[in-house]
């Protein structure tokens, strides 16, 4: 029986989220979907004007999973520290599935993360989901940026936008994996 993880990142939501989909689709009899979070220090610095806002939101987000009956699993630290932690925890996780961040930090720690989980056997699937085109979708020709917005925004209309997406909440509830108590009794009263 393996798991599945769902890496939840800025994506707050059930409702069209690819990766989640995906997951619930993917995923075979006797297997289970295990949902977590990676709190990284370097992006919660304490009175950063976007503190506040940021708990706020998972903290809606969670108690939102807690009503449907589902539980996220939260890793604090470093992000290869806190996914080896993961995956000794957890030994049968076979496939991880997430939303990818196209830029920045959040880039980089996919990047560095994806190399980790290949040399530990870990498939990975990751979506586009934050808008409705990739960055790097709508390009010219010669596959450059457009730099005048109207060229650009007319191939933009011009191109298939991807179809809005329904969660299973049945499927989910039956392959979600929701008791962390052995695993980590305390992990809720870090936070």
């Amino acid at each position: 029986m393996g798991n599945s993880v769902l890496w939840i990142r800025n994506d707050f939501r059930f409702h069209d989220n690819t990766a989640l989909i995906n997951a619930i689709n993917d995923i075979k009899d006797n297997e289970n979907l295990i949902f977590i979070y990676h709190l990284d220090p370097e992006l919660i610095k304490i009175e950063t004007t976007s503190y506040a806002y940021f708990f706020s939101s998972l903290n809606s987000f969670y108690e939102s999973c807690l009503k449907k009956g589902l539980d996220i699993y939260f890793l604090y630290g470093e992000i290869l520290t806190c996914f080896d932690t993961l995956l000794n925890e957890f030994s049968n996780i076979d496939k991880i599935y997430y939303n990818i961040i196209e830029c920045g930090y959040g880039k980089s720690q996919e990047q560095k993360l994806n190399r980790f989980l290949k040399r530990k056997n870990v498939e990975v699937f990751s979506f586009y989901d934050h808008h409705l085109h990739s960055a790097n979708k709508v390009l010219k020709e010669d596959n450059s940026h457009y730099k005048v917005f109207t060229h650009y925004y007319n191939k933009w209309m011009c191109s298939k936008k991807p179809e809005e997406q329904n969660i299973d909440y049945a499927k989910l509830s039956e392959i979600i994996l929701s008791d962390f108590s052995k695993k980590d009794p305390i992990g809720k009263e870090k936070f």
